[in-house]
């Protein structure tokens, strides 16, 4: 029993908390991060477990954001960002007592699209074009099994920079995120 292993496969849906994490300023123009944003995941994942140890790739379409302040001379505004991703996470973890869990590992990201509404005109723009199309990230949590069902914790952050650019000026932009998930 030792040397036992298993395969569970589910689908995951959960909830997150995420930031657009930017610190610049150009000019007389400042950007820094605003309020977070709420979204949402979802998609399956593989766990291949032994009796204390598990790698757990999944597959999950993310949906996250953010605010940027935009602070000027001229005028105070608030740029709300929105990105649909498609997430790979990889997690490796270890089980203690076979309830709780601990996890990490890296995430690689496909930027579907991304959105940026200014407050003051109420207009959206794509700019899809300012980011990379892929990324990579890392991330770490708790995680717990109840019976069948799962819950994770995790907190997730790009390993380099996310976006290039605000408005039309360079700048390095970020999305982290804290995530809470339920497995089936």
């Amino acid at each position: 029993s030792g040397f036992s292993q298993s395969i569970a496969i589910g689908p995951k849906i959960g909830g997150s908390i995420s930031l657009v994490n930017v610190n610049d300023a150009v000019g007389d123009i400042k950007y820094s991060t605003g309020v977070p944003a709420f979204g949402w995941h979802a998609g399956a994942f593989i766990r291949f477990q032994a009796s204390w140890i598990y790698i757990e790739p999944s597959l999950m379409f993310t949906n996250s954001g953010g605010n940027i302040n935009v602070d000027s001379i001229s005028t105070d505004r608030v740029i709300n960002m929105n990105y649909n991703k498609l997430d790979m996470p990889i997690a490796v973890g270890f089980r203690i007592k076979k309830i709780f869990r601990i996890e990490g590992g890296l995430v690689g990201s496909l930027l579907l699209q991304a959105d940026a509404k200014d407050d003051i005109s109420e207009t959206y723009n794509d700019v899809k074009r300012n980011y990379q199309s892929a990324g990579a990230g890392l991330f770490a949590g708790v995680g717990f099994d109840l019976k069948r069902f799962t819950i994770d914790l995790n907190y997730e952050d790009n390993l380099s920079a996310f976006g290039k650019k605000i408005d039309q000026f360079s700048t390095d932009i970020s999305n982290s995120q804290i995530k809470l998930t339920l497995g089936l």
